[in-house]
């Protein structure tokens, strides 16, 4: 430390300075930052399944890293890792977990602090490394999943109660906001209109008319118009548009 100071006597020199005794310490080497890698989604797989999601699908992401070397001087000396979680590429990270290996899954199915559990992959991650006395590293770099984008609808569905293959949904479909769906008979007439079920769950009956709800369409093949919004960062759109034949 050192001070300055001046006296209004001429005599003395101007300005006067006054050093402090010197005191040494060691400083704390601070953690070296994690480097994140993020296992993405093969999306061909997931589409070639004979059915996604299943009941009771898991979505988990995989996280895995290593320790970089920024600053030079950096300790690799790490008590555990803090990781951090948002759901869109802006905004603010939260810690959802915290482990001591360098790996880690994140099961979306289940609750955490901070953030509830859902059924989609897409989000944002980063890493801090902390050591014994609670120094905190530089966050990794911040690694984004986006979910996959697929909609595959079958052509045939048997609604006689079965509990199998009653209704018409999705044989395979990646994350879905919702879905405005409508379906018409051979003539071009609507009888079927709905946008309250991503899925579909069409039952193979009739709202269209007034005062016909519920019932029951004939058998036959019936087209159809999808317009589907994607649970992705950028809320896709996309529409979808064949037929289905309806057998019971």
């Amino acid at each position: 430390m050192e001070t300055n100071g001046t006296y209004s006597n001429p005599d003395i020199p101007d300005p006067l300075l006054n050093k402090s005794q010197e005191k040494c310490i060691a400083l704390n080497a601070v953690p070296c930052p994690p480097v994140l890698t993020l296992v993405q989604t093969n999306c061909d797989s997931l589409a070639a399944l004979p059915n996604f999601p299943a009941p009771n699908q898991v979505y988990s992401n995989k996280l895995r890293w290593t320790l970089g070397n920024t600053p030079a001087d950096c300790s690799r000396e790490i008590a555990y890792y803090r990781i951090l979680y948002r759901e869109t590429p802006e905004g603010s990270l939260v810690v959802i977990d915290s482990v001591t290996q360098q790996s880690y899954v994140d099961r979306l199915d289940r609750d955490k602090p901070n953030r509830p559990g859902k059924a989609t992959f897409a989000g944002c991650y980063a890493i801090q490394a902390v050591d014994a006395v609670g120094n905190r590293s530089a966050l990794s770099n911040i690694e984004c999943k986006d979910n996959c984008l697929f909609f595959v609808l079958p052509n045939i569905f048997t609604p006689n109660a079965d509990q199998r293959n009653d209704t018409f949904r999705p044989k395979v479909a990646s994350p879905i906001r919702r879905t405005r769906f409508q379906a018409f008979n051979r003539w071009g007439v609507k009888v079927y209109e709905s946008d309250q079920k991503p899925l579909i769950e069409w039952e193979g009956t009739s709202n269209a008319t007034e005062g016909k709800g519920g019932v029951k369409v004939t058998e036959g093949v019936y087209y159809y118009i999808a317009e589907v919004e994607f649970a992705d960062f950028n809320s896709t759109k996309r529409t979808y548009k064949g037929w289905v034949e309806i057998t019971r």
